[in-house]
Formats: structure tokens, C-alpha cells, sequence
């Protein structure tokens, strides 16, 4: 055995905690490992007095994480704090400007800054760990740079947010509204006190950037990705899709078009018999299309600590086991790329089929105005349903399907119903995603 790495843990919260639990119970494995066992020397959180249910007088306590990332006897830094810039970023600098490993779940972190910290790496002969930070029980980046690396990547798609599909599944499955979901969601520590991230598609948004980069040699940055969340889905969407025989999912999306690369966070209808339809409550699942392979699917928890904390664990027990160098091309994609990132507006580019659904007034003859003006567009509907309406209601809703039609009609036919009548607003237009044709 050459040595023992010491590790040093910043932040405490749950996943952290569950990292701590799971090697206080399972210390012995990490004895043997190839070259290297590893033992945890140091922690540091903001608060010293809480009770996580670990031992923390076993370890250095730090309150600061960059004094632990600095001046601690550690080989690894374990960065959990969260956020993109200090004290996370600070600190992850300072542990790799003095040949420190870092491993880090922090998404954030990784698509603002991961090119600078990769190279920060690769000079100071440090390794860079980070598949924590994206799809948390799923492998997927040490899959996409070990097994497709050389392959001609198309597309990389997938449920990369636990929470979001959490949700939209108990929508569906339960009947419930999106604030009950929401809450259960946080009952059952799926869900973030604040889980604007989540939901408004900035968390899925840092997590298809770092694919992306890896997948086919772009930039982490966020910069051009089209983010759409799911905060104005409602109970009675997901009621209408699934009369047409559809459901809701929330998905992440980067692929090829023509010399450039496209991203998307966005929800989108799928038949129910699909296989995204049936990935279930906190489950991940990310899809990769290759030339070579044909379409990889891999599936795995997305929420909650123990997932999280067991890619973490993954990541130190490989650190443990070659201490070597990885050079930037493995941490973050290809050394360079020809392709340029593509800024867009949104699905509403793609000539696709499309969910509608409108609130229209109760009168005679409306039904009939709203197939006219759509016709005016030259959208075609392929399914049409008007849901029983409650007696004297004065509003109600109707739902539609199109035929593949432009996403510019669509716009421009919904910028009509709200702007010139009183009578029809539009309430949630979804694309319809058909994995098996495009």
C-alpha cells in the first residue's frame, strides 16, 4: 500500500452528512484499496453544534472551508457547499492551487467555472473529480468519457432532476396539485426549503452544460441553454395530456445541428408507453445516441443524499485507487471542439406536433371560432377534447393536439388569442417529443 489519502469534507448538509454516515459504517472496505486507502481527517460547516447524526469529534473541525483547503493535513477536498462562487469556488481554488484532489457535487460550480478549475487542476497534478454533479445514481459522465469517448456522440437526453420528476409523477399518479407535490417532495427531502432551481430549470440547466462540454467538447457555460420549468404545470394539464394518452415529463436535451450544438431544459408530452414516460418519481434517466453504439439508456435515483453522496464516494474510492494525473481533455471533454453553441428561442424553432390548451368563454359558437382561427394559421389539429364543463361555469378549458407544424405558427397564433380576443386565452402550449423519429 503506498499510503493513506486524508480527506477533508466541506459542508455538512445532507450530503455531505450522508458521506460522512456512509464511511463511518463502512470504513473497513476503504482499507484495501489498490494503491491507496483513504480516512476522513477533516470537516468543515458553518455550524459546529448541530446534530447531523455523525461523529464529528472524530475529524479536525474547520468553520472555515478555505482555511481547511489551505492549511489542513488533507490529500482530497471534498467540496459540498453549493453555489457557484465563494466560498465554494474560493475554496476549490485554493485546495487545487496546492496540488490538493478535489471532488465536488456542485453543478453550479462545474458550469460556471469548470474549464479554469480543470486547468487549475492539470497544472498543479491534481485531479478534478465531479460525477456527483450530474444525474447523482447514474455514472454518466465516467460512461461518456471511458465508453463513448471515441464514438460520434448525437445526442445526450434525459430526466436529470429528481425533484421535477418527483413532482410531475405524483401529479399524474395521484392526482394531486403541484403545491401538494411540492411539499411532499420537501417532506421527504427530495426537495430543497427553496426549490426555485429545481423547478425553474436552472439545476438541469447547469447539468446539461457539463454533458454537453463533455459530450462533444463545447463550453460549460449555461450561455444559450433554453430553459423552460415546470411551475406552470397544473393538475388539469396533466389531466389533459393524459386523455390524449400522454404524459408530462421535464427533460434535458443537447444534440447536433448542422455544425453546432443545441440545448434544451424544457417539459415536454410523451406516449405513455415510451420508456421516459415510465422513469418514475425521483428517478434519473439520461439517454446517449451515438453512431457507433446506437442509443445507451441508463437509469438511477436523482434525489436525495445517499444517492448524491454515493457518486461523492465513487469519486474518492477512484482518486484512492490510481492517484494520478487526468488531464483536462478527461475532465471536461475534448481538448477542442468544432462545434459552436447554438443560442435559440426555445422549442417553438422545431417544426414539431404540439399540446395546447386553452380557457375560453362559455358561448355559442366558440369552439367553432377557435377551429377557424387556428386554420388562419394553417395548424392542423389531430386530436381535439372538451372536457365536461361544471353547469353555469362561465370558463372552461379545451385541449389540442396539432399535426408537426412550425413552431412560428404556433406563436404566432397563441400572440392572436391573447391579444385580440377576450374570449379564448392561452393557458399552456407543451411540445410533443417522439424519441423514435427524430
Amino acid at each position: 500500500m503506498a499510503g493513506v489519502l486524508k480527506v477533508g469534507v466541506a459542508g455538512l448538509g445532507t450530503v455531505g452528512s450522508a458521506l460522512i454516515r456512509s464511511i463511518q459504517k463502512r470504513e473497513g472496505r476503504f482499507k484495501d484499496l489498490d494503491q491507496h486507502s483513504f480516512v476522513v481527517s477533516a470537516i468543515s460547516a458553518r455550524d459546529k453544534n448541530i446534530d447531523r447524526g455523525i461523529d464529528c469529534l472524530r475529524y479536525e473541525w474547520f468553520d472555515d472551508p478555505l482555511i481547511m483547503a489551505g492549511e489542513a493535513d488533507i490529500d482530497v477536498f471534498v467540496e459540498l457547499i453549493g453555489g457557484e462562487d465563494y466560498p465554494a469556488y474560493d475554496a476549490v481554488r485554493i485546495a487545487l492551487m496546492r496540488g490538493c484532489h478535489v471532488v465536488t457535487a456542485n453543478k453550479a460550480l462545474i458550469a460556471s467555472h469548470g474549464k479554469d478549475l480543470a486547468l487549475l487542476a492539470q497544472k498543479n497534478n491534481a485531479i478534478l473529480n465531479f460525477e456527483a454533479a450530474v444525474a447523482g445514481g447514474i455514472p454518466i459522465i465516467r460512461i461518456l468519457k471511458n465508453y463513448v469517448e471515441y464514438d460520434e456522440i448525437n445526442r445526450v437526453y434525459g430526466i436529470i432532476n429528481g425533484t421535477c420528476n418527483y413532482i410531475l409523477s405524483h401529479m399524474n399518479n395521484l392526482g394531486l396539485s403541484f403545491q401538494d407535490c411540492l411539499e411532499e417532495a420537501r417532506r421527504q427531502g427530495y426537495a430543497e426549503g427553496d426549490a426555485t432551481f429545481d423547478i425553474n430549470g436552472v439545476d438541469s440547466s447547469h447539468k446539461i452544460a457539463i454533458l454537453s462540454a463533455i459530450a462533444f467538447g463545447i463550453d460549460t457555460s449555461v450561455e444559450g441553454v433554453y430553459c423552460e420549468g415546470i411551475s406552470n404545470i397544473t393538475l388539469e394539464d396533466i389531466r389533459g395530456a393524459a386523455d390524449f394518452g400522454y404524459c408530462i415529463k421535464f427533460l434535458a436535451m443537447a444534440r447536433r445541428k448542422g455544425k453546432g450544438i443545441i440545448r434544451y431544459v424544457y417539459p415536454v408530452l410523451l406516449k405513455y408507453d415510451s420508456v421516459m414516460a415510465l422513469v418514475d418519481g425521483i428517478t434519473n434517466a439520461v439517454v446517449i445516441e451515438t453512431n457507433g453504439l446506437g442509443k445507451l439508456t441508463m437509469t438511477g435515483p436523482g434525489a436525495g443524499g445517499s444517492a448524491t453522496a454515493s457518486a461523492v464516494l465513487g469519486d474518492i474510492c477512484s482518486i484512492a485507487k490510481t492517484n494520478t494525473q487526468k488531464s483536462v481533455s478527461w475532465a471536461l471533454g475534448k481538448e477542442s471542439s468544432s462545434f459552436s453553441v447554438i443560442h435559440c428561442d426555445g422549442v417553438y424553432e422545431e417544426e414539431k406536433e404540439y399540446f395546447i390548451r386553452l380557457t375560453i368563454r362559455n358561448f355559442e359558437g366558440i369552439l367553432d371560432k377557435i377551429t377557424s382561427q387556428m386554420s388562419d394559421f394553417n395548424i392542423s389539429l389531430r386530436l381535439f377534447s372538451c372536457p365536461h364543463q361544471e353547469e353555469n361555469s362561465q370558463e372552461f378549458s379545451v385541449f389540442m393536439i396539432t399535426h408537426k407544424v412550425s413552431g412560428k405558427l404556433i406563436r404566432d397564433a397563441i400572440e392572436c388569442f391573447n391579444g385580440k380576443s377576450d374570449a379564448i386565452r392561452y393557458s399552456c402550449v407543451i411540445c410533443i417529443e417522439n424519441f423514435e423519429s427524430i
